[in-house]
């Protein structure tokens, strides 16, 4: 990986992962906006930097040693994220299986009607 595509990296952790500003998140690192700048525009990061952002991303319980997988997949550093009341990605997870539940049901009753046509039962192991 370059520092390029280490930017790049960044930038997704921090826009689409933490929801963070440019300036909250180097707040958070102890560190200067344009520091932070410069290293999500390629131009590469100190050693301080790289532990600063992988402390943060530990303590909001990540697994910080993804972001320098090949291929990066942001969601496998989402994974472990816990969620917290008015989570909007965990509102939308709990939509989708909801979703998901109702059309299963209504699949189910509508076995269950095609059976009972049939004059067949339903079976339990």
């Amino acid at each position: 990986m370059d520092s390029k595509e280490f930017g790049r990296r960044v930038q997704l952790v921090r826009e689409e992962l933490l929801g963070l500003t440019q300036m909250e998140i180097a707040s958070e690192m102890e560190i200067s906006q344009g520091v932070y700048s410069r290293v999500e525009n390629g131009h590469g990061a100190h050693i301080n930097f790289v532990f600063a952002l992988l402390n943060l991303l530990e303590k909001r319980n990540l697994h910080s040693h993804r972001l320098f997988r090949n291929p990066f997949d942001l969601e496998l550093l989402k994974e472990t994220r816990p969620y917290y009341p008015g989570d909007k990605r965990a509102q939308k997870i709990l939509y989708n299986l909801q979703e998901q539940t109702k059309e299963n049901m209504e699949n189910l009753n509508l076995m269950m009607e095609i059976m009972k046509d049939y004059g067949m039962e339903a079976k339990s192991d």
